[in-house]
């Protein structure tokens, strides 16, 4: 496998019971600049279904698609550096001298295009912003928790090692022909080992292909 190719989904575990993520119990204690999230319940998804690009530190894609989306694959996240570390201190008057905890903010996240169709792609983006007291880089868990009608069908996540600053994350997301037709809920989660933020995007698929616009 290339180091630019999709990871295929490899794997999935289905365990009875309820399912509480660590991100989930967490989310009420983040100063939210979107939807909080409660506690999330449903099948335990299982396997590691790719690989990052490859890029020392950049960790592992994890978790899978379920439901209406089994057998969707993911592919590795793209990062782009939209703000320095200092510029971002100033953008957010970060007094780091004052400070015990990190900053974390995401300021946009997306799901584009808006509609899909079964078979194409979509790209699940985030920009957000991570700033530490002491400076330098910091872990940074990304947490993708797509839902149809409530229900949550995946939870791909990644952990990656971040420089201060202000950072976009796109992961791409490739249907399968037969994905279920409706809208999808994106709860995009990024958090650090003490701060995180929460923020939501939708997009619909709808029945067709790009050659029937």
């Amino acid at each position: 496998m290339t180091r630019k190719a999709l990871a295929v989904l490899a794997v999935i575990v289905l365990a009875g019971g309820l399912f509480t993520g660590c991100a989930s119990q967490r989310h009420a204690e983040y100063t939210s600049t979107g939807a909080g999230i409660g506690a999330v319940t449903g099948a335990i998804l299982g396997g590691v279904i790719g690989s990052m690009s490859g890029r020392a530190g950049e960790g592992v894609v994890i978790g899978g698609i379920l439901g209406g989306l089994t057998g969707a694959s993911v592919g590795s996240n793209e990062y782009h550096l939209q703000r320095s570390e200092e510029a971002a201190v100033r953008e957010y008057d970060y007094r780091r001298q004052e400070e015990v905890r990190d900053l974390v903010r995401i300021e946009d996240a997306s799901a584009s295009p808006r509609v899909v169709y079964p078979g194409e792609d979509v790209t699940l983006s985030a920009t957000f912003t991570v700033l530490t007291p002491s400076g330098g880089t910091r872990l940074v868990r990304e947490v993708r928790e797509v839902r149809k009608e409530g229900r949550l069908i995946g939870r791909p996540e990644v952990t990656t090692r971040r420089d201060g600053g202000t950072w976009t994350s796109s992961m791409p997301l490739r249907l399968q022909p037969d994905a279920e037709y409706g809208t999808y809920v994106v709860t995009t989660i990024i958090e650090t080992d003490n701060a995180g933020d929460v923020r939501e995007a939708t997009f619909r698929v709808e029945p067709g292909s790009q050659w029937k616009r």
